[in-house]
């Protein structure tokens, strides 16, 4: 197979995934629902599927909902990039007792290879500033609806900081992109070749 968008070529969910993740505020159920409703809305993602390994015209879709993460499963999807091609995408939450709660949209590794978009010109890290800006987009869209502490941006990047920790300054981070909310609303911080 050579297809970006097909679920069942297992090439295309390879070498990681690009990332999204959202530190989300709140803990409640329905502030969570209602970010992955909003993120999903603002990617661009018509329906959500349980099974990578089965193509979405022969599975149920599932509610992009949080009642759809049952036990840490991932959600996963079809998305048209800003070059217009489409790919595979994926959805997760990360709801630990003691620690801050995340959302994770991604597009992997391999995907992103297929349609050439997997690694910037002129930089040392694995980055794609095109995903990285719709990234930020997607982020800032969501979060105009439902507001959260900290966007993160970049490779297998979930978890990597916390608001708490990154106190309003990414300037020691390089490779990573964050979306930092402020008093003038949501502000985005590019990935940068020196910390």
């Amino acid at each position: 197979m050579d297809d970006p968008i097909s679920f069942r070529d297992e090439t295309v969910w390879l070498n990681g995934f690009y990332q999204l993740a959202i530190e989300v505020g709140s803990r409640d159920d329905g502030c969570f629902g209602a970010l992955v409703e909003s993120v999903s809305a603002a990617a661009g993602v018509g329906e959500w599927y349980r099974r990578r390994d089965v193509e979405p015209e022969e599975q149920v879709p599932v509610a992009c909902a949080m009642t759809s993460f049952r036990n840490g499963e991932r959600l996963f999807g079809k998305v048209t990039l800003p070059n217009g091609r489409g790919v595979v995408c994926g959805l997760f939450a990360i709801r630990p007792e003691e620690y801050p709660h995340w959302l994770v949209f991604y597009i992997p590794g391999g995907a992103l290879e297929r349609v050439g978009l997997a690694y910037e010109d002129g930089v040392s890290w694995y980055r794609s500033g095109t995903v990285d800006d719709w990234f930020a987009e997607i982020g800032a869209q969501a979060f105009a609806r439902v507001p959260f502490l900290l966007g993160v941006i970049g490779l297998e990047v979930s978890a990597l900081t916390s608001a708490e920790e990154l106190g309003g300054s990414p300037e020691k981070w390089h490779g990573t992109g964050f979306l930092i909310p402020g008093q003038e609303g949501l502000r985005y911080h590019p990935a940068r070749e020196n910390g």
